[in-house]
């Protein structure tokens, strides 16, 4: 591009330059808020990184980051990433859900005690040490839960996986 502005003419140079500027005049309101987004991510100090990652790295390095950042792989992943996170907050939205997590990761530190007692001291499993299990109603109700779970599991994935 800068071979081209050297080979051109003095008026071939302004007549881009007016097509510039009447170009900028049309779109104006684009660039006014491109100007807006660009000054509220050098308020929010994004501008700022970006300027400090590309003089710490060699210029090849910024290549790379570029490309990665502007890869089919990054910008799937971001997609993706997105989604998931668009389902969780609106998982969030039951009042149900947020009591049920809040319960579980409360009371994480017992289910891990008992995974890990169940791991380093395993009980011998028969058909009656089972059948007694079952008859406690705690161990009961969570047996349900995760068969209902798993119901629900199947159900879902055979619906809506291709």
């Amino acid at each position: 591009m800068v071979e081209d502005s050297k080979n051109k003419t003095g008026t071939e140079n302004s007549k881009d330059i007016e097509q510039l500027i009447e170009e900028i005049s049309e779109n104006a309101d684009m660039f006014h808020s491109f100007l807006k987004m660009a000054k509220r991510l050098k308020d929010a100090g994004i501008i700022d990184l970006m300027d400090s990652v590309s003089k710490d790295y060699m210029p090849t390095d910024i290549e790379f980051l570029g490309k990665f950042f502007t890869s089919r792989e990054f910008t799937t992943a971001v997609i993706k990433g997105g989604n998931t996170m668009t389902a969780m907050l609106y998982m969030l939205l039951s009042e149900q859900n947020t009591d049920l997590i809040r319960l579980l990761l409360y009371n994480s530190e017992g289910f891990s005690d008992a995974i890990v007692d169940g791991v380093r001291k395993p009980r011998k499993m028969t058909f009656l040490s089972l059948y007694s299990m079952m008859k406690d109603p705690d161990v009961s109700a969570g047996m349900t839960a995760m068969f209902n779970i798993l119901k629900v599991f199947g159900k879902v994935v055979n619906e809506k996986m291709p």
